[in-house]
């Protein structure tokens, strides 16, 4: 710096020796551009360039650029470069911004700050010592966060992002998974489109799924409202009301059931009385008639509660060696026909 000052002194003084005509008689190019300490250089136009060793502008093709520092180079169009060996933009690349040692800002829009950050994808912005942006967009900040593919987000010491689209937010938190957002210290959202919340959370393996703790160090969701949607998330208070409600619902059905059960049983058991009414009654009616003779009989029975008549009509032959009979029982509480006994026969005395 002391050298810079003496040397535009002696500029100063040089030209007020020779006298105003001498001041305007030159014509100079690279208007605008500013060189200073050793080795510095700024060929292009309006480019600025300080420090031992630093370049702003190549082949007089960047216009705008500003280096700032020993070996500081800004090389592309509306660059800037500050910092020890820091580099900005490169043929073809346009405001890049690298500020720190050795940070290297090396594509369109790219922003690098911090000592040894690198932004190597349009757009994409390094904030901190060592933190690394390498997909377009990108953006990582704290010392060695890493936000690999396009529009990564990583935020924290050592966070990284490792797919597409994916965030990483807390202290080694990881997003490995497509389109996957890891929040929370040690956070791993490894599966596609995953997300972990809290501090040592992850998600596995599994695609579409969200977690909030790992195995053996669970966490419990608080103040979670009542389901209304068929994918809603159900909360014990209104789990346990379902229980209630799905219980109340089964005792009344096997309520319900048992009294069907009771009614068919019942039911079972007056037709079989019935049947049994109506045989006691048929036996009532059952006689035989002389040779030659008709006769009709009539007969009642009860059995268990029920009751039941019957009736029978019988014929012997003169020869008094055929008999023909025929009978019928039924129960007096009948219902459709059911329960009818009825029966016929043919006899032959030898």
């Amino acid at each position: 710096m002391k050298r810079s000052i003496t040397f535009s002194a002696f500029l100063v003084l040089a030209c007020l020796l020779a006298g105003p005509g001498a001041a305007f008689a030159n014509t100079y190019d690279n208007v605008g551009d500013v060189s200073a300490s050793d080795n510095s250089q700024a060929p292009g136009t309006t480019n600025t360039a300080l420090g031992d060793g630093s370049r702003a502008g190549t082949l007089a093709l960047a216009t705008d650029s500003t280096a700032i520092g020993s070996q500081a180079m800004a090389i592309g169009n509306q660059s800037t470069a500050v910092g020890s060996g820091a580099m900005a933009g490169g043929v073809g690349i346009a405001s890049a911004t690298a500020v720190g040692r050795v940070a290297t800002a090396s594509a369109n829009n790219a922003s690098a700050y911090g000592i040894g950050s690198i932004a190597s994808a349009a757009n994409a912005s390094a904030y901190g010592a060592s933190s690394v942006a390498t997909g377009e967009g990108s953006v990582a900040v704290g010392f060695l966060s890493f936000a690999r593919g396009p529009g990564d987000v990583a935020i924290g010491l050592n966070a990284r992002t490792t797919a597409h689209y994916s965030v990483a937010v807390g202290q080694n938190s990881l997003a490995s998974g497509t389109e996957s957002v890891a929040l929370g210290e040690s956070a791993s959202a490894i599966a596609t489109k995953s997300v972990a919340l809290g501090a040592g959370s992850t998600t596995g393996v599994r695609d579409m799924t969200a977690s909030v703790g790992a195995p053996g160090y669970e966490r419990q969701i608080t103040n979670v409202e009542n389901a209304t949607q068929p994918t809603d998330a159900v909360n014990l208070r209104q789990l346990r009301g379902g229980v209630e409600e799905a219980k109340f619902y089964t005792q009344l059905t096997a309520g319900e059931v048992n009294r069907q059960i009771r009614h068919d049983l019942r039911e079972t058991q007056k037709g079989a009385y019935q049947g049994i009414a109506a045989v006691v009654a048929l036996v009532g009616c059952a006689h035989t008639p002389r040779e030659g003779k008709s006769t009709v009989n009539f007969g009642a029975g009860y059995y268990g509660s029920q009751a039941a008549v019957a009736a029978s009509a019988a014929h012997r032959s003169r020869n008094g060696r055929f008999i023909y009979s025929g009978m019928i029982g039924v129960p007096v509480t009948m219902v459709d026909g059911a329960n009818i006994a009825a029966g016929g026969g043919i006899g032959f005395d030898f």
